[in-house]
């Protein structure tokens, strides 16, 4: 059968171009980076293209242009057919046997250019031999390729090879001569439809074969994905690390069963390869390493956990420390070693995971990116685990300072006390039984509960942590106490909870009171004294500032005071002074101050009258009035005499000075002085009266 050639160039190159163009496409849709092995294929279907456009150009271009260039073309194309099936397997081509034929080609064609029957059978020895090198290679590495396309690929290798043999033993017999490549002859016919269909079968196959991989490599993502999961799952559980190491092993050995796994953990030092787990591996092997000091040339292991770097193990085989571990491995049946160093999150070697395979192996980028992935995984799981046991360690430490601590401290969530340590029990009086699980406000004084429910929600919803307030509590053998409550917001078992301190301050804070009376408060009386009267009287101006109304300050002496203390002595003199504060009491609104300024002389600070002088100065005459006639009535003072108890009947009057004010002109010490005064003219006016300043 005869097909006319020029039209079966033309077939050869829209088809070369096609196909070169799809996979291009195809190559920039899965991978953008440059010279990728699909990229490499189209690049090469495109050299086969031109070298059909160039020979079907014969007799319009110059002939070494369409000779020489399009055979060249033709070589390179082979050339590049090898370096994307190389890459594919992340092997290193040699280039001089790949590119060699190319140059050859080149050199021979420009020198045979007027000899058409010695080219074709050069051609046809270079591609044949080119074809079968590729398919040697395809051969070599097909335990290490799955699917349907690499079978479509050596098919269409072995029909270039058979096509090109038939063409040269057709040339070599002379059965074929040809004047020109565009003559139509049977063996033209025949080489032309292989060589089409061939880049078909290489095309189809080659991109079967990357998208078996990818979908391979998608499973197996697949897979080590729901892998890492039951290994974080083991986490989250808190697993031991053994369990955890175990599991990571037994679980990439059930992935790929060609492999064999082994983590090794190096010592707290970080110079020894301390535990091993390998339960795939001979025991004899796992003992000769365990306690091995780490170091260049020391196993695979050891040199990747000295040099922080993977190591293969025909790499280093040659240096003269490896020898012994290379027999060791040899004796154990084991071939080929990668190893990985474990690294922490800082950096910090924390041991090895290695692969080894039963037969001489090397990695591809898809192992590579195994044995990286499962590094981490085992970093995760043995950092996690030492934080773990760091975690239980401070635990310990805090919880034995805790619980020895000399305060009371407590965990509040959802405002129930979830732990009491021992000093809170002895402080309240409850064992731990009975606080825990026990509202907290349960037991706090009915007064306070408020407070504390508003400052522990203002702890958990604010960034608030300096809360400290005073608090009772009501315990349980000693009455109400007062205790000094401070706390910060933390986590306890996933919820927000409070940590709280509780510090008995009941004998201090009785002291402050007493130190408060002592400084503000009259001793004998406990009227307020002259230090608290001013402060309520700057109190008051500031108050009658605001709501615009008049405040009254009495100044009152005892008109006779002294003839009792000369005649009955101090006792019956305080025990007056008493019965005149209580009497003044009861003269005026809670809400008013009844000061005792000193000896005999009392003052009385009124407020919120009326905003009308008038009326504030009525209201103001009617108290004193009230006040002049309650300290007149008879006092029955009962006096010890000698043993016996006698009782002294006095009467007495008081003179009374009084200012009315409604604003901050003038200060505390000024309007005691003109109060003051204003006594004094009730005294010169015959006392027992009521003088208002002037």
């Amino acid at each position: 059968m005869l097909i006319h050639t020029p039209t079966m160039f033309l077939v050869i190159v829209t088809t070369s171009f096609t196909l070169a163009l799809a996979i291009a496409w195809i190559s920039y849709r899965k991978n953008n980076s440059l010279f990728n092995p699909l990229f490499m294929w189209s690049l090469a279907l495109a050299l086969h293209g031109g070298a059909y456009l160039l020979f079907s150009l014969r007799g319009y271009i110059n002939d070494a242009v369409s000779i020489v260039v399009g055979n060249s073309f033709l070589s390179a194309g082979f050339a590049l057919f090898g370096e994307a099936i190389y890459r594919f397997h992340d092997e290193q081509p040699n280039r001089l046997t790949l590119w060699a034929p190319v140059v050859f080609i080149a050199i021979s064609f420009s020198i045979l250019l007027d000899n058409q029957q010695a080219r074709m059978v050069i051609s046809a020895l270079v591609f044949t031999l080119q074809s079968a090198a590729l398919l040697a290679f395809a051969i070599k590495m097909r335990n290490n390729t799955i699917g349907r396309g690499q079978y479509i690929i050596e098919t269409g290798l072995v029909s270039v090879i058979a096509a090109m043999m038939l063409r040269e033993i057709s040339f070599l017999l002379g059965s074929t001569k040809l004047t020109s490549i565009a003559e139509s002859n049977s063996i033209q016919s025949y080489t032309f439809i292989t060589v089409l269909v061939s880049l078909l079968l290489l095309s189809i196959g080659f991109v079967l074969m990357t998208h078996e991989r990818a979908e391979k490599r998608a499973l197996d993502n697949q897979a080590f994905t729901k892998f890492s999961n039951k290994i974080l799952d083991l986490l989250s559980l808190n697993r031991p690390l053994d369990d955890i190491l175990n599991a990571i092993i037994n679980g990439i050995e059930r992935l790929h069963p060609e492999m064999l796994c082994s983590i090794l953990l190096l010592d707290k030092r970080g110079r020894f390869l301390n535990r091993i787990f390998a339960p795939s591996l001979p025991e004899f092997y796992n003992s000769a390493i365990q306690g091995v000091e780490i170091g260049l040339g020391v196993g695979s292991c050891g040199t990747a956990a000295y040099t922080k770097q993977r190591v293969i193990a025909e790499k280093i085989a040659t240096h003269p420390y490896w020898v012994s571990y290379k027999e060791l491995a040899l004796q154990a049946g084991l071939a080929s070693c990668w190893s990985q160093p474990v690294l922490s999150s800082n950096q910090k070697v924390l041991g090895t995971f290695a692969i080894y395979h039963r037969d001489e192996h090397a990695p591809e980028s898809s192992d590579i990116e195994l044995i990286e992935a499962v590094a981490k995984l085992a970093s995760v799981a043995i950092e996690r685990s030492s934080s773990v046991e760091q975690l239980r360690e401070s635990e310990k430490h805090y919880r034995l300072l805790i619980e020895t601590a000399n305060e009371g401290i407590c965990v509040v969530n959802d405002g129930v006390l979830r732990y009491a340590n021992p000093k809170l029990c002895e402080l309240t009086g409850y064992d731990a039984n009975t606080l825990t699980n026990k509202s907290i406000i349960d037991l706090i004084y009915h007064e306070d509960q408020a407070m504390v429910i508003e400052n522990q929600k203002k702890l958990l919803l604010t960034t608030v942590n300096d809360l400290k307030y005073a608090i009772r509590i009501s315990t349980r053998h000693r009455g109400v106490r007062w205790f000094e409550l401070s706390g910060v917001a933390f986590e306890w078992h996933g919820d927000n909870a409070s940590l709280n301190f509780l510090t008995d301050i009941h004998d201090r804070k009785l002291m402050d009171e007493k130190i408060q009376q002592l400084a503000y408060l009259d001793a004998l009386t406990q009227l307020p004294n002259r230090r608290l009267l001013i402060e309520h009287l700057k109190q008051a101006l500031a108050r009658n500032i605001r709501n615009a109304s008049y405040s009254a300050l009495l100044f009152l002496d005892l008109d006779n005071f002294k003839p009792l203390n000369d005649k009955h002595g101090h006792n019956v003199g305080d025990m007056l002074l008493i019965e005149v504060a209580r009497r003044l009491q009861l003269c005026v609104r809670q809400t008013d101050t009844v000061a005792r300024f000193g000896g005999d002389e009392f003052v009385i600070l009124i407020t919120d009258m009326d905003a009308d002088e008038s009326s504030a100065h009525t209201q103001t005459e009617s108290i004193a009035k009230k006040i002049l006639s309650a300290v007149a009535d008879p006092y029955l003072l009962q006096t010890d005499n000698n043993g016996t108890t006698i009782t002294v009947e006095h009467r007495c009057t008081a003179s009374i000075g009084v200012i009315t004010f409604n604003n901050g002109d003038s200060s505390g010490e000024k309007l005691l002085d003109r109060a003051d005064a204003a006594m004094y003219r009730a005294k010169q006016e015959g006392r027992n009266t009521i003088r208002f300043y002037q």
